[in-house]
């Protein structure tokens, strides 16, 4: 299939679940058609603003995915995997509970890139330490995810208000509901920027698939690239798991089933994994609606069901054609 038409495929589907996330919802057609004017304005101020959130949420986890999966060599890459989107919950929940997060509404997305941002710089520098052993990466990425986490819960504990608790708990599984035009606003700049950043680079990833000896004949400095994807993540994932917590496994899935499709250069591999990325949350957001529960399911509960089954299998392809991936 030409990449074209795998462009074609995904903008169709994407209008589509765009559509339909518009139009699905827990207010039913019939009362649509009785009261146009209520039905107007459940769209504009609440399937809306959701639905471009998880349009941007889910092109810059699809994004990421992409770009780590490229940069380190390995195909179980995932900014959820590695301790990224923990390290930004980490760093967004302490302004919150300190009770600095009210100064500013810039503190708490900040603070979530400086978390992400850390973790990021940590693992490139374990990539760096072990002579480029992308395994010991992604090990190293799943301690971080553990540490991070049991730092967000230690934090947790430290707070008086059991409200908070709760609260940080359901935010913590992914939501993409109850979020206003302003939080989207102040959302995009960063992630805006972020993915400018990671375009910009992305024949620099081509480049680091050969190695870094083959980067800098090419005219790529390692310590330049390193931190300029440093700051891409950072910038795209912190401020994201800010606003709506962590939605996991979108970067990891959205890259393997697009790659056949569209061929394993890194560069040529980023926008499809955008678009598959906004296409794979609307549908997860959409599932969360249709599924009937008592307290609405987290986007982050269904991403979560859908890839890590997926993780195992990958684990199981990579043992049958023996790549050790640890």
């Amino acid at each position: 299939m030409k990449k074209s038409s795998i462009y074609g495929v995904l903008i169709s589907f994407l209008v589509v679940l765009f559509l339909l996330s518009l139009a699905i919802g827990s207010l039913p057609f019939s009362t649509c058609l009785e009261n146009f004017s209520l039905c107007q304005m459940v769209i504009q101020e609440l399937r809306l603003p959701r639905t471009l959130l998880a349009l941007i949420g889910g092109a810059t986890l699809g994004l990421t995915g992409a770009t780590l999966q490229g940069f380190l060599r390995n195909p179980l890459a995932d900014p959820g995997i590695l301790g990224i989107s923990s390290g930004a919950a980490f760093g967004a929940i302490c302004p919150l509970v300190f009770g600095i997060g009210s100064f500013s509404l810039y503190i708490v997305p900040l603070s979530g890139m400086l978390g992400s941002g850390l973790v990021v710089s940590i693992l490139l520098a374990m990539n760096r330490w072990s002579s480029k052993n992308s395994a010991h990466t992604i090990l190293g990425g799943i301690i971080l995810n553990s540490l991070f986490g049991a730092l967000t819960i230690l934090v947790l504990n430290l707070s008086k208000d059991p409200y908070v608790h709760m609260e940080t708990i359901f935010w913590m599984l992914g939501s993409l509901s109850h979020h206003t035009y302003g939080q989207i606003l102040l959302l995009l700049p960063f992630t805006g920027l972020g993915w400018i950043i990671l375009w910009k680079f992305r024949y620099a990833l081509d480049a680091f698939s050969f190695g870094e000896d083959m980067a800098y004949t090419l005219g790529f400095k390692s310590s330049e690239v390193y931190k300029y994807i440093v700051l891409g993540l950072a910038l795209c994932i912190g401020p994201l798991v800010s606003l709506v917590g962590i939605i996991g496994f979108i970067g990891l899935v959205v890259p393997h089933i697009l790659r056949p499709f569209v061929g394993y250069k890194p560069s040529t591999l980023l926008l499809p994994s955008a678009l598959g990325g906004a296409c794979l949350v609307l549908m997860a957001d959409l599932l969360v609606r249709l599924i009937p529960t008592g307290i609405e399911m987290k986007v982050g509960v269904i991403t979560s069901l859908i890839g890590a089954p997926f993780f195992i299998y990958v684990l199981l392809q990579s043992h049958k054609k023996n790549h050790d991936l640890f």
